[in-house]
């Protein structure tokens, strides 16, 4: 009884096997073994341009898993590949960081600092965030529910 060669799959197949495997793997909340998955498509797509919704669920995944520094940086590359799509604020709701209450709805670049401000907060960088939440509240609308959250978080301890 000889084996069979194992047969070569094409980048396509390989991707569609990836993809079903991060939709299990999500649903069991197994989300270390996500994030792995995540990447690997991500490899095995074009490299330079990633698909979207690959990148905004590895950013969910890597604030899940508590690591703040790298969803920046994916955050960061959101931002430079896909400038002005609706994604941002999409996670922003996602994670709720702010019981769905977006006090810049529709303004990407706000919601990009917002989440930012969230994130460096978490990663105790406190007058970062600080500033970053302050050059928020100057825009934000007062009757808007989060304008006091927003307020508060203002005055931060450095």
């Amino acid at each position: 009884n000889k084996s069979q060669p194992k047969q070569i799959r094409t980048a396509s197949e390989l991707w569609k096997i990836k993809r079903n495997c991060l939709v299990l793997q999500l649903q069991d909340q197994a989300y270390t073994n996500a994030l792995k998955t995540c990447q690997q498509i991500t490899k095995l797509q074009d490299e330079e341009r990633p698909e979207f919704r690959i990148l905004v669920t590895q950013a969910k995944l890597l604030i899940r898993l508590d690591c703040y520094s790298d969803c920046l940086k994916v955050l960061n590359q959101l931002d430079l590949i896909y400038p002005g799509l609706g994604g941002l604020e999409e996670l922003y709701k996602s994670l709720k960081f702010a019981e769905n209450q977006v006090i810049c709805d529709g303004h990407e670049e706000q919601v990009k600092r917002l989440l930012e401000a969230q994130i460096l907060y978490k990663l105790e960088k406190y007058p970062n965030a600080k500033k970053l939440y302050s050059d928020l509240l100057k825009y934000s609308d007062p009757n808007h529910p989060e304008f006091q959250d927003l307020n508060q978080n203002t005055q931060l301890k450095n």
